[in-house]
């Protein structure tokens, strides 16, 4: 059977939607298409497809072999037609340490440009790790300390504070390129010495080491795993302090021995080489802490394109959430009318405004997955500053607002919540569930009541005349509320 389809009907029906622009690495290990979309205060992904090519597995004399060659074209043949189905505005692309230093490499870069009629910037090595550093800056503007990207070819370390990027290296010690002199032994020996020729190695000893590339990424699974963490969310995570000890464990062991359920065959042949890798560079640098990010070059390469004059900003992205996915925008006083009666501590203040965003947003799906998916979407959700405190207080907060109390909660997540922080974040979403079921959803008509506290009492106080919109639903709402917190309910009229 054959699909007569015609070219216009492959066409997306005509509708004002963000631009989206589209960026392609091609890197050692894989060649990855990721199509960004522009949204206020922020760049939200909207594809992200990988395809293991494995550029920098050189034949004899230093080429790229051809069959790998003919699987980067397939990679990119598939890709362009990607950006064209979705009507990209551009293409940005880019190679790194794999064209960078195959004898063939250029040959094949200008190949691959006539062939595609595309423009691939051909990064250094510098510039690799500006960009991975700039990616890292993206989601983390108070980042302070080094970051370190692994990928294929080449290890770059760059320093970040004051939200810039400062001194870096690109060393070549990719996991490809490491896998003989780990094998041989020789692996600590020869980083080691070139990590100590490095100019600022001595300034960063002892600060926040933030994990960048696929393999890291991997490693840290791989070690969630075994501490039966589920991990909904890789952004930010940071390992125990037994990190490294497993990983000098891991750097022993035979690839094949290794089973680990949420990381890939693909990744988990590499993961010996490096876990290796990482504990020579923890020796050096002693990291006071390990840090995982999602984002490096390719998100560096995305923002630039976006401009670092603005940058990520996390209070115009809430805004653009609360107004557009809730029914009716709420009015500024939610905060003030609904929850400032509780006590709210300073380290929570951003995970509040991060529910009070979302207090609304799950309404279009199923009732019975309101709280699951958007508790969620907050763990994943593509926003920057936010701490995995921050998600998991307003996911567990959401789940409460649509589920009322309830023992089976999947984000109360004890290594991140102490007790305190998980009962206030419980009262949050209680709270946001009696403003929006009082309000039937008309957002503005949560300013005809407050709930305040007074000599044991929690008191929903209504607006005068409005004492009609308390029914039945509102008092069991109330009722539920009053009871976590230990007080008695009441309705007055102010």
């Amino acid at each position: 059977m054959t699909l007569d389809i015609t070219e216009e009907e492959t066409r997306s029906p005509h509708l004002t939607r963000p631009e989206r622009f589209a960026v392609i690495d091609i890197g050692s290990n894989t060649v990855r298409l990721v199509l960004f979309e522009k949204a206020p205060g922020r760049l939200v992904s909207v594809l992200n497809e990988k395809v293991s090519v494995g550029l920098g597995q050189f034949g004899e004399g230093g080429h790229v072999p051809k069959e790998r060659i003919e699987g980067l074209l397939a990679a990119l043949s598939r890709f362009m037609s990607l950006c064209k189905g979705h009507q990209v505005s551009h293409v940005r692309a880019f190679a790194t340490a794999a064209l960078r230093d195959a004898l063939n490499g250029p040959s094949i870069r200008k190949d691959v440009e006539t062939k595609f009629d595309l423009n691939i910037k051909l990064l250094s090595g510098d510039e690799e790790a500006m960009f991975a550093g700039r990616g890292v800056l993206s989601s983390f503007p108070h980042a302070e300390g080094v970051v370190g990207d692994l990928g294929g070819g080449s290890l770059e370390l760059v320093v970040v504070r004051a939200g810039s990027c400062h001194e870096a290296v690109s060393l070549p010690f990719g996991i490809l390129r490491s896998a003989s002199a780990h094998l041989s032994g020789q692996l600590p020996e020869i980083l080691g010495a070139q990590l100590r020729r490095v100019g600022f190695i001595g300034d960063v000893v002892g600060q926040p080491f933030y994990l960048v590339g696929g393999s890291w990424r991997s490693l840290v699974k791989a070690y969630a795993e075994t501490k039966g963490d589920r991990l909904e969310m890789l952004q930010a995570f940071e390992p125990g302090e037994d990190f490294l000890t497993f990983c000098k464990d891991i750097a022993k062991q035979n690839s094949s021995d290794l089973n680990f359920r949420k990381v890939s065959s693909s990744r988990r042949q590499h993961l010996p080489v490096a876990a290796n890798l990482l504990g020579i560079v923890a020796d050096v640098v002693k990291p006071s802490t390990f840090i995982t990010s999602a984002s490096g070059v390719r998100e560096g390469v995305a923002h630039e394109e976006r401009g670092w004059l603005f940058p990520n900003d996390l209070k115009m992205i809430l805004t653009d959430i609360s107004t557009n996915r809730s029914r009716l925008r709420p009015a500024t006083s939610l905060h003030e009318q609904w929850l400032g009666y509780l006590d709210i501590a300073d380290h929570c203040r951003v995970a509040v405004q991060l529910a009070m965003a979302y207090s609304d947003a799950g309404w279009r799906k199923h009732p019975d997955l309101r709280g699951t998916h958007t508790g969620q979407e907050i763990l994943h959700a593509e926003l920057p500053g936010l701490t995995r405190f921050d998600r998991y207080f307003a996911a567990n907060a959401m789940y409460c607002r649509y589920e009322g109390l309830n023992n089976d909660n999947p984000f109360a997540h004890a290594d991140v919540l102490h007790s305190d922080d998980q009962e206030l974040s419980v009262a949050v979403g209680l709270s946001l569930r009696l403003a929006w079921y009082l309000a039937g959803g008309a957002g503005h008509m949560i300013v005809h009541a407050k709930l305040e506290t007074n000599a044991g009492r929690l008191l929903l106080v209504m607006a005068e005349g409005q004492g009609h919109l308390v029914n039945e639903g509102v008092v069991k709402r109330l009722a539920q509320l009053a009871r976590h917190l230990n007080l008695e309910p009441d309705v007055v009229s102010n």
